[in-house]
């Protein structure tokens, strides 16, 4: 029961983890854009 449980406990953090590094350049890109504007 308890290793089940972490198990979930990890595969959560992995989707988490895999969540942030999607939407992660999603953001970087979208900061970059406002720069240019910003710049020019």
């Amino acid at each position: 029961m308890v290793s089940r449980s972490k198990k979930l406990g990890v595969d959560l953090f992995l989707g988490k983890v895999h969540n942030a590094s999607v939407i992660f350049p999603v953001f970087i890109v979208r900061f970059a854009r406002i720069l240019k504007a910003r710049t020019q």
